[in-house]
């Protein structure tokens, strides 16, 4: 008896259609470490938009994927619905795409292929300001400030462990147990995609050092970075904080210098980032900084934990 398929949708880029294609187009590669979760696409008009927003702004040229999976295989899956109806996809474990791979029926083929030349300028991106806690705030992806030793003692990510519970903690601790000193270097981010939490992922961004000094370069670098894992992984709104500017020794001031060189860069296909701060002074002083942020008022107020 034939196994009843789905068939599923992925942009990918040149590098790895070329990894694709060194299997004989049966299987996909494997992630990579600041990638744990590999998103197959239901719908072939958003696999699409992604190809060409992302894809091409990236690597020049965005090709769209089709292939077949067992559908009993997909069943264990929950559909996530990341946009509009048309944004749904399934969110596979690095660790078990193997097994997603084992379970593809036939080939995978190219359905599409965009170039820039082809394509329209992409559009920038919005930036808001706004007072609430932001973890209130829905986003795809949450940015947060993380410490050298991937502690999550105060500020949001204590926040994220009180509500969502201490998996992130315990995945964050993991990878960096085998180094010598166990701990981060300024630079780094570290991404955690866990199903209790209503993010593809948060990213951990490490901006401060172990002296908790940082500058506006690093914001601009490290941001930038982060902007593009969102990217990657289809975000379309991120929550960013302000990074280094709580338990790090960066002022307001210097944060938004950071800050402005993104300002027209395009980041699709995310078309808003939210930068969300607490306390009144702090949103005074960052949009003084910064005006170019527009400032939005939310309702209900914020929270003070």
């Amino acid at each position: 008896m034939k196994a009843e398929t789905t068939i599923l949708y992925r942009p990918v880029g040149p590098k790895e259609l070329a990894l694709i294609a060194a299997s004989g187009f049966r299987e996909f590669p494997p992630r990579l470490p600041e990638q744990p979760i590999f998103y197959p696409v239901l719908n072939e008009d958003y696999t699409r938009q992604i190809a060409r927003d992302w894809n091409v702004k990236d690597s020049g040229v965005g090709y769209v994927t089709r292939f077949a999976v067992r559908s009993d295989f997909l069943a264990k899956y929950q559909v996530q619905k990341v946009g509009s109806v048309v944004h749904k996809e399934f969110w596979i474990p690095a660790e078990e795409l193997d097994a997603f791979n084992r379970n593809i029926v036939g080939l995978i083929e190219v359905a599409a292929e965009f170039k820039a030349s082809e394509c329209q300028p992409v559009k920038k991106t919005d930036w808001l300001l706004k007072q609430r806690n932001i973890l209130d705030e829905p986003a795809d992806v949450l940015i947060c400030s993380a410490n050298v030793n991937l502690l999550l003692t105060g500020g949001v990510g204590a926040d994220l462990a009180a509500r969502y519970g201490n998996s992130i903690q315990k995945a964050l601790e993991a990878q960096i147990q085998n180094r010598r000193p166990r701990c981060a270097q300024r630079g780094e981010i570290f991404s955690y995609a866990g199903t209790e939490m209503p993010y593809r992922a948060v990213l951990n961004a490490v901006a401060i050092n172990g002296w908790y000094d940082s500058s506006p370069d690093v914001i601009t670098e490290i941001v930038r970075k982060a902007l593009k894992m969102a990217a990657e992984i289809g975000a379309r709104k991120v929550a960013l904080t302000a990074l280094a500017t709580g338990f790090g020794r960066l002022t307001f001031a210097e944060f938004a210098r950071g800050i402005r060189p993104l300002l027209c860069e395009s980041m699709e296909p995310i078309t808003e980032i939210v930068i969300c701060l607490l306390l009144d002074f702090e949103v005074a002083e960052l949009a003084r900084h910064l005006p170019e942020l527009k400032h939005v008022s939310v309702a209900e107020n914020p929270r003070t934990n």
